[in-house]
């Protein structure tokens, strides 16, 4: 028996539209990540406690004119809408008709998904900031 290769295709932030259209249903806990998508791994307790107490951190030291999303998407290129667990952006929530696209800051907890973060969510935040000048 011969082994085939596996066939992958990039998907992007347009492409990515096709959850609004039923495609997946919002029960399907996906990211798009440098034109993959990525399932997202259940919360536990404990990263649940740490998002909770990184968003009072923050919101303790917001400085005015920003806010902080929590586990809503951001954009990042035309392939890349991460929801990361905390986001600082400027301005207010209706400030945006499509999703935030330069983070001032973003944080991850991380418990089981340490090397996703790290390793590809990290690469694609800074490439991000990198082309910004953040």
């Amino acid at each position: 028996m011969s082994e085939s290769a596996v066939r992958t295709r990039r998907w992007t932030r347009v492409e990515y539209k096709l959850i609004e259209t039923g495609f997946l249903g919002p029960g399907d806990k996906i990211e798009l990540l440098g034109g993959q998508l990525c399932v997202s791994e259940p919360q536990n307790n404990p990263h649940a406690t740490a998002i909770s107490l990184g968003l009072e951190a923050i919101r303790q030291a917001l400085a005015l004119g920003s806010h902080v999303r929590v586990q809503l998407p951001i954009v990042l290129d035309p392939e890349s809408e991460p929801e990361p667990d905390l986001a600082v952006v400027s301005g207010g929530p209706r400030d945006y008709a499509d999703h935030p696209s330069q983070p001032a800051l973003v944080v991850e907890a991380a418990d089981s998904s340490l090397a996703l973060d790290r390793e590809h969510k990290g690469s694609l935040y800074a490439r991000a900031c990198q082309s910004t000048g953040s």
